[in-house]
């Protein structure tokens, strides 16, 4: 399905695809509608460089599975932009949203590439979503950049620039997610009294982010501060990272003496 455009259809869907299996909706516009695009009980399609613009949701998933969603455009939804509910392995990359993000009880998805700015949460992983890889996003002025919470646990967080947010990546009763090398200006860790502390933080601990207020040395120049970085009065990184773009250690340079005499031998020495 490609080019068409559908709106008003306030109470429906603009597409909808239920128990479909490798269909493509391509470049199409969906606008004013209750759902702009909506994959139902589908598997294995294609959603690639449509807009989705002034419904409630911009593109819902529900109980889809193994699907792309790619390049395109969400924006001016009143609710969300994106939603998956029930998904697993489903690959969102390369979309421009000024809505929200969401995933809930979806476990296993790929969020990749997406620049999502001027929401109230950036990206969401709620209601056990479990086990998701979230990187190399941009989430700008935003309340909240990322945010995992409900028992969102397993997910990893990584390479994302989360700027000019009043929080970069806040988690709530939420374990062993894995966050690291992130650009933010704050990391924010909240949990319900019933999980114990070192179970969410443990990871974050040893997190490697770049804070832009770090204010520590990197003494011996492996790109990672000398003293931790307090986030709260609970929490630390405690390997701060002195550079957006950490570069990897310099080359040793080596040279090689072949003595050819029987038998051979080899010495390798620095220079």
């Amino acid at each position: 399905m490609t080019g068409f455009t559908i709106k008003n259809a306030v109470q429906a869907s603009g597409i909808l695809l239920i128990n479909s299996f490798g269909c493509n909706v391509i470049a199409n516009n969906a606008t004013g509608n209750y759902y702009g695009i909506r994959l139902d009980s589908s598997k294995s399609s294609m959603i690639l460089n449509n807009t989705a613009t002034r419904n409630l949701i911009g593109i819902s998933l529900n109980l889809s599975d193994n699907n792309n969603i790619v390049e395109n455009e969400v924006s001016q939804n009143s609710g969300k932009g994106i939603v998956l509910s029930y998904s697993t392995g489903n690959i969102i990359v390369d979309n421009q949203a000024s809505d929200p993000l969401l995933l809930e009880y979806s476990s296993v998805n790929t969020v990749r590439g997406n620049c999502v700015n001027g929401t109230e949460t950036g990206i969401e992983l709620v209601s056990t979503s479990q086990n998701n890889t979230v990187l190399i996003n941009t989430v700008s002025f935003t309340g909240t950049g990322i945010f995992s919470k409900d028992s969102s646990n397993g997910n990893i967080i990584m390479n994302n620039t989360i700027r000019r947010n009043e929080i970069g990546v806040k988690l709530e009763s939420a374990s062993a997610n894995l966050i690291y090398h992130n650009t933010s200006s704050i990391i924010q860790h909240r949990l319900s009294q019933s999980i114990p502390l070192v179970d969410g933080i443990t990871v974050v601990n040893q997190a490697e982010n770049y804070w832009s207020d770090y204010a520590g040395v990197d003494a011996d120049y492996d790109g990672k501060g000398e003293t931790p970085y307090t986030i709260d009065a609970d929490n630390v990184d405690n390997y701060p990272l002195t550079s957006r773009h950490p570069t990897a250690p310099t080359p040793r340079s080596l040279s090689l003496i072949i003595n050819l005499g029987s038998p051979a031998t080899f010495f390798i020495t620095d220079l």
